[in-house]
Order: structure tokens, then sequence, then C-alpha cells
């Protein structure tokens, strides 16, 4: 989706703060899956590599929070994708006329 921004119109002739007052929701989504993916991954991770089992890794409380968190956050966040990649697929962000009388 965000390789699908990058060719838009908008991006192109630098009308990316319009462009993100539309997809400001899913930028927000996607840095905070993102956020959380890595966070989580990372945990795990280091904790394999210390050596701690994966039960050690669940009953710490930070672990069982953040991962609790990132699956709820992830319902939001591939809704968010596949509407936005629907969006991207319109032909009005690919010709200029709808964009040439655009006011902020």
């Amino acid at each position: 989706v965000i390789l699908l921004m990058c060719d838009t119109l908008p991006f192109r002739v630098g009308l990316v703060h319009i462009f993100f007052k539309r997809f400001g929701y899913m930028m927000v989504t996607f840095g905070m899956y993102l956020f959380l993916t890595v966070l989580v991954g990372g945990m795990r991770l280091t904790s394999i590599s210390s050596g701690k089992t994966i039960v050690d890794l669940w009953n710490t409380s930070y672990y069982s929070f953040f991962s609790f968190f990132q699956k709820l956050v992830a319902p939001f966040y591939y809704a968010f994708i596949i509407k936005s990649s629907i969006q991207l697929g319109m032909s009005e962000y690919f010709t200029k006329e709808n964009w040439l009388n655009v006011k902020d």
C-alpha cells in the first residue's frame, strides 16, 4: 500500500498533505502495528537467544500486554490496508483532472 501511495499523482506533484488527510487513519494504524510487531518480535528473539523458554516469556506481564495489544490492533490494520488498497485502485489518484482545483 505504501508503494501504491508513492505512485499516485498527489505524491508526484507535492499534494502529500491533502493525501494524508484522506489516508491518515491507515498511516497511524500502520505505524502502530509495525511498532508493536517489531517490539513483540524483538522481545521474542531476545528471550530465545538468552535461553528462556516460551513459558518464561509469556509469564512476563509486559510481553503478554504488548502481544495482546498487537493482536487487538491487527484486524484494524488489515481492514484499513484492504480499504486503502481498493481506494488507491481508483483512477482519481492517477489523473490530474481531479487534483487541479483541490483546496486545503
